[in-house]
């Protein structure tokens, strides 16, 4: 399984294959894999990590652009819905292309540097240069946002990480702690209903700021 691609700029905070600590005291050591079709969501990573008992797995589906966010059912395994987004994925092949495969979050930024002088919002680095994170901003500005961008939200469109709203970014970032599942893979049958986001009138001067962005300051909520 190879990985390509980087779209997280600058030297810090890069890793090597990431581990995680849960409670009780139990080391899971992430196993990269490449996914057979997309299982029914009762052996969705549940049967490949057995010893992983996070609040959440996080799934994304990189043919529909689709963030899955599963909660533990009676029986412990990770079939309950909690949440359900839209993104971006990388454009790929190549260089551009989101991983596929097991991953574990690990850093979170407020703001982190992108590929090509941007900045997102609400980041979580799951593996090597690869994050969740807002769709870009031209500087770390709330009213900078690439909005041509956010409009692509639903279609293949960053340099390999998964892009979100901040809304959405922001919810993974504050639920989903260091150490949370991140199964990603390819398929095309019928998922859960995923509420499309609305596209940006980009002659509107408020277009600048992204229309989900909780901040007090945000125009779209005056």
């Amino acid at each position: 399984f190879i990985i390509a691609g980087c779209a997280d700029t600058g030297t810090s905070g890069e890793i090597s294959t990431p581990s995680v600590s849960v409670t009780p005291q139990v080391t899971v050591t992430p196993e990269i894999v490449t996914p057979t079709p997309y299982p029914s969501p009762e052996t969705t990573p549940y049967r490949v990590l057995s010893d992983y008992m996070g609040d959440y797995v996080i799934s994304v589906n990189r043919l529909q652009n689709k963030v899955f966010v599963f909660g533990r059912d009676e029986e412990n395994k990770y079939t309950k819905l909690v949440k359900a987004f839209i993104c971006s994925v990388g454009t790929g092949p190549g260089d551009n292309e989101t991983p596929l495969g097991i991953f574990f979050t690990n850093e979170k930024y407020i703001w982190r540097a992108l590929y090509g002088g941007t900045y997102g919002q609400y980041a979580i680095r799951f593996y090597g240069a690869y994050l969740f994170h807002s769709v870009p901003y031209t500087k770390k500005d709330k009213s900078a946002l690439k909005s041509e961008e956010f409009n692509k939200l639903g279609t293949a469109a960053s340099q390999g990480c998964i892009r979100l709203t901040v809304e959405d970014a922001k919810w993974l970032y504050d639920n989903c702690r260091k150490g949370t599942v991140v199964y990603i893979y390819d398929s095309d049958k019928i998922e859960p209903f995923v509420e499309s986001v609305q596209k940006i009138d980009l002659t509107d001067p408020k277009a600048v700021w992204d229309p989900t962005d909780p901040d007090m300051n945000n125009p779209w909520k005056a």
